[in-house]
């Protein structure tokens, strides 16, 4: 009976540090491919939708602007402060 214990307790841990080995292993194949992703992401430029409103005119009439796409080029720096917000909140929550 102790053999019968002693060999199933040792295929626990063999399975456990096998299963330990292949997600240590994916876990940094995963992190060489997050930063050409991220480089990737910060080159596009940023798509803003600018929703629609109401222009009051001179003479007290309003027009509706309708809502549009406005792409707006910023800094490799400017991108990369935005990105590491994002990541931080991600993580905090």
């Amino acid at each position: 009976m102790k053999n019968f214990t002693l060999n199933i307790t040792l295929i626990a841990v063999i399975t456990l540090l096998s299963f330990n080995t292949s997600h240590a292993q994916h876990t940094i194949e995963h992190k060489k491919e997050l930063p050409k992703n991220i480089v990737q992401q910060l080159n596009t430029p940023t798509k803003i939708w600018v929703n629609g409103h109401w222009d009051i005119q001179l003479n007290g009439s309003r027009c509706w602007k309708r809502g549009y796409w406005k792409f707006e080029e910023r800094s490799f720096q400017e991108k990369s402060t935005l990105l590491r917000r994002k990541s931080t909140q991600k993580q905090t929550t």
